[in-house]
């Protein structure tokens, strides 16, 4: 169904004629094992594996305020005195939240004992 309506040959359906899910036209050249060629006509489609770029630097994207403020920090959620590890240039690092205020968080590099305050 979802090959239908990415590559289907006509736009609409009509009752009586669900056979037409089948006439599609998917946009690459066809492989020999590919279900195309078994008379099924079901299109043979692969994604394409994209490289995810490695954040260079600690992000400060959101503070959550209320009983137990949380801050998401490069799509980490932590709260305060949480130990997390973030994946920086390469390289893992060790770090805990020190603080959350309504505005900054505070951080500590747990290799280097260095600090850090991010701020929205």
């Amino acid at each position: 169904m979802l090959d239908w309506m990415r590559y289907g040959e006509s736009s609409e359906l009509e009752a009586g004629h669900l056979e037409k899910i089948r006439d599609i036209k998917p946009p690459g050249p066809v492989t020999s094992g590919s279900a195309l060629n078994t008379g099924a006509n079901v299109a043979a489609w692969s994604p394409t594996p994209v490289a995810v770029p490695k954040r260079a630097s600690i992000r400060l994207q959101g503070i959550l305020w209320g009983n137990h403020p949380t801050a998401i920090i490069n799509d980490h959620t932590v709260s305060t005195n949480d130990r997390f590890t973030l994946e920086i240039g390469g390289t893992e690092v060790n770090l805990r939240c020190l603080e959350i205020t309504p505005a900054s968080v505070r951080l500590q590099n747990l290799d280097t004992g260095q600090q850090e305050e991010l701020h929205l």
